[in-house]
């Protein structure tokens, strides 16, 4: 199985875990990717959302902030967007509840959740 396909099938487990709210064993399964693929901006990406199931928000953040340096190698202005712009919902937690908990809605799927502020 070659790179690409490997983290694909893991990153697809992951959502899985996510789905049925084991943000636990899907953090694990990213963790385990950063190690083996470092240089990955979407594996970072996914694990700073699987951050933020977590109410890990400032992991979710340093995270964040990583994955755009890589996508700014890239020159990937779409990715560095939707990083930035998570960033910014996290950060604004406080003063804007109701986006936020949206966001984390989507972000874990659990679409009746109330996340940490």
């Amino acid at each position: 199985m070659d790179a690409n396909t490997y983290i694909s099938t893991r990153m697809n487990e992951a959502v899985q875990l996510k789905r049925n709210g084991k943000f636990d064993e899907a953090s694990d399964i990213y963790s385990e990717l950063n190690i083996r693929f470092p240089d990955h901006p979407g594996i970072l990406k996914s694990w700073a959302k699987i951050s933020v199931c977590q109410f890990k928000y400032n992991q979710a953040i340093e995270k964040f902030e990583s994955a755009i340096k890589l996508y700014e190698k890239f020159n990937n202005h779409q990715e560095i967007f939707q990083c930035r712009d998570q960033i910014f919902t996290i950060n604004n937690r406080f003063n804007d509840p109701s986006t936020f908990t949206q966001y984390y809605r989507a972000v874990s799927g659990q679409f009746n959740a109330t996340p940490q502020l």
